[in-house]
């Protein structure tokens, strides 16, 4: 018989490939719904649904209790958040890959079609395209609403994740992209 710390370890081994199975059945079911929802919208809702999952089996196999005491406990969970966090995060890579990488969808782009010319590329892969895709994924996620012809936050996690991005290039001495420091609040 295995140990509830040896059982959690497969748990927690198996989030990526979990996170996969439920982003399939989240992204179909939001489409089946008729909401138009990127790859990176469900893949968060995906994840934060695998943690509930993740969070309800630790407290099955006895790893989350509070009858080992508060530090066991947090302890524990705090195991548990940054294992599932670092799978999450890998997750996240892939879908990255998977939606943003121009890389990739250049090459499946051709692969797809047999053959492209390059002024089909061209125009599909200009700055316009590139920026319209990238407001429609903020505004899937919820973190922009478009009033058209302008754009307004709505959303503040992902812009918090951002600012700590910034302060991070800001402290290894990574200038800004031009655009932003023009318009960066000073």
């Amino acid at each position: 018989m295995s140990s509830p710390l040896a059982a959690m370890l497969g748990v927690l081994s198996l989030a990526p490939i979990g996170i996969l199975l439920l982003h399939v059945v989240v992204h179909r079911v939001l489409s089946l719904r008729g909401r138009q929802v990127t790859g990176h919208a469900s893949g968060v809702r995906a994840i934060a649904l695998g943690l509930v999952v993740v969070l309800i089996a630790a407290v099955g196999l006895d790893i989350l209790s509070a009858r080992r005491g508060i530090v066991d406990a947090a302890a524990a969970a705090l195991f548990v958040g940054i294992a599932y966090g670092a799978m999450a995060l890998l997750y996240v890579n892939a879908i990255n890959i998977a939606e943003t990488s121009l890389t990739m969808h250049t090459l499946l782009e051709i692969w797809w079609a047999g053959e492209l010319s390059g002024d089909t590329l061209y125009g599909k892969y200009n700055a316009a395209h590139m920026v319209r895709v990238r407001m429609e994924r903020l505004v899937s996620l919820g973190q922009i609403r478009s009033d058209p012809p302008r754009y307004f936050l709505a959303g503040r996690w992902l812009l918090h994740f951002a600012q700590a991005v910034d302060l991070w290039r800001k402290a290894i001495g990574v200038p800004s992209p031009a655009i932003l420091s023009q318009h960066a609040p000073q």
